[in-house]
């Protein structure tokens, strides 16, 4: 009976995100500060470039990025913070498309993060590397 309540609990909750995601633009959705929560690949590794890979996972879930309702923003990777502001555009749809979460530093260097998968509560950047050949999945929860 427990099992039971928690399930329907857990069904209610995540009707409800997904109601007031809906009501949300993407830029609403995207305001606020997010952390790395998993990150994945499918980047074949020997098991010494795994252990590695594992170590560098960790520093990465120290990462944020926050995004401000006036579009300035702030990410902090490994330890380097770094201000500029940002823009969202796209849309998310049918295979093929999706959000763009474009990140401009006060340096002039800019980031473009593909994103698929957007609620209220964060959101999934996937990213696609040429050489090695390999894609990389990035998991960002909302902080605050």
């Amino acid at each position: 009976m427990k099992i039971k309540a928690t399930l329907i609990a857990l069904a209610l909750t995540m009707v409800i995100s997904i109601l007031t995601s809906c009501s949300k633009s993407p830029k609403e959705m995207l305001t606020g500060e997010f952390k790395v929560t998993e990150i994945t690949t499918d980047l074949k590794m020997s098991p010494e470039e795994t252990e590695n890979w594992k170590i560098g996972i960790e520093e990465a879930k120290k990462s944020t990025i926050t995004l401000n309702a006036d579009g300035t923003m702030q990410k902090t990777d490994f330890g380097v913070t770094e201000k500029g502001t940002w823009e969202v555009y796209g849309e998310e749809g049918e295979e093929g498309e999706h959000l763009c979460l474009k990140l401009i530093m006060e340096n002039k260097a800019t980031y473009n993060m593909e994103i698929h998968n957007l609620t209220s509560t964060g959101f999934v950047n996937i990213v696609r590397n040429e050489s090695p050949k390999c894609t990389y999945t990035n998991t960002y929860t909302k902080v605050k």
